[in-house]
């Protein structure tokens, strides 16, 4: 099911069908995500094994090395994004690269 505020989202779309349309992953791409979500993370006595990839499993307790729950990992990435997203810092050239290509294209971030 998609959520309300995704299906707003994507009908606010403004894509023309005469310009390319770049799609552009968010996370490592544009900005940092993994290092502020660690540093994040790290202010709550919490550490991310980056063993595998995935968040799910990985967030862990530093005294104890137990994995977080799923439930609590939910709440502490909607809260990371509720806290962070405005502040998370930008990729090296990442911003300059999207608007050269925004003159020509139109982009989605996902």
């Amino acid at each position: 099911m998609i959520p309300d505020f995704t299906r707003d989202q994507l009908a606010d779309l403004q894509i023309t069908a005469s310009r390319p349309l770049v799609i552009c992953d968010v996370d490592e791409v544009v900005v940092h995500f993994t290092r502020s979500f660690e540093e994040y993370i790290g202010k709550q006595s919490l550490y991310l094994d980056t063993s595998s990839f995935a968040l799910n499993g990985n967030v862990r307790k530093r005294d104890s090395d137990a994995a977080l729950e799923q439930s609590h990992i939910d709440k502490l990435i909607d809260d990371f994004f509720i806290d962070c997203t405005e502040t998370l810092p930008p990729i090296d050239g990442a911003v300059a690269a999207l608007h050269a290509l925004s003159e020509q294209a139109s982009i989605v971030m996902l």
